[in-house]
C-alpha cells in the first residue's frame, strides 16, 4: 500500500508552501501597523462640513411658501401638517336615517343550491320488473331505477311518469325533475 510519504518532491512542496503560508499569516497579524501605511490624518471633524449659510442658498424659502399655500383637495393628508391633525375627512358624514323613514329589513336566507343539471326523458315499465327512467348527466344518457346513483353523484329517490325526485349527494339537495318534452 502506498502513502504520501513515498512521493518525497510532494511532500517536500507541501511543507515549504505551508511555512510560507504560516509566515505571511504570522507576518499579517502578528506585527503592528505597516510602516508603509499612512496613517488618516486626524483633524476638525467640523472643518469639512459646509456651513449652514451655504446650505441655506441652495433652499429657495419663496418656492416653500407658494407650495404652503396651495389649498390640498381631494387628500386626506396635509403634507405640511405633523400628527394626527395632519388627516381630514373627505366628507362629512351621512346623517343615519330615522328608524320611521328605514326600510324594513329582510332577514338575509342562505343562497339556495345551483340546481341539479340531470335532465329526464321518459321511463319504461315492465310488467314484471321495476320502473326504470331515462337521465341526460354531461351529455351520457342514464338508465336507472329507485335508489341508483347517477355519475356517483346523484341519487334518484323516486319515479312518477311525469317527475322523478333526485338528491344530490355532495350538497344534500333534493329536486324533482320534470319530464322533458322532445
Amino acid at each position: 500500500m502506498k502513502s504520501g510519504v513515498q512521493e518525497r518532491k510532494k511532500v517536500i512542496w507541501l511543507a515549504v508552501l505551508l511555512l510560507l503560508a504560516g509566515w505571511m499569516l504570522w507576518r499579517q497579524f502578528a506585527s503592528g501597523p505597516q510602516p508603509n501605511a499612512a496613517a488618516p490624518a486626524v483633524s476638525d471633524p467640523t472643518a469639512a462640513l459646509p456651513s449652514l449659510s451655504q446650505i441655506m442658498t441652495h433652499l429657495q424659502l419663496n418656492k416653500l411658501e407658494q407650495l404652503q399655500k396651495i389649498q390640498y383637495k381631494g387628500s386626506r393628508r396635509d403634507l405640511f401638517v405633523a400628527g394626527p391633525e395632519a388627516m381630514t375627512r373627505l366628507r362629512a358624514p351621512r346623517p343615519l336615517p330615522s328608524p320611521a323613514t328605514r326600510p324594513a329589513s329582510m332577514p338575509m336566507q342562505p343562497p339556495s343550491p345551483p340546481p341539479i343539471p340531470v335532465k329526464y326523458y321518459g321511463f319504461a315499465r315492465r310488467p314484471d320488473g321495476p320502473q326504470r327512467v331515462f337521465l341526460e348527466y354531461g351529455g351520457k344518457v342514464f338508465i336507472a331505477g329507485d335508489g341508483d346513483r347517477i355519475a356517483g353523484r346523484y341519487q334518484v329517490l323516486s319515479i312518477s311518469p311525469s317527475t322523478v325526485q333526485v338528491r344530490d349527494l355532495v350538497s344534500q339537495q333534493t329536486q324533482f325533475l320534470p319530464l322533458m318534452q322532445l
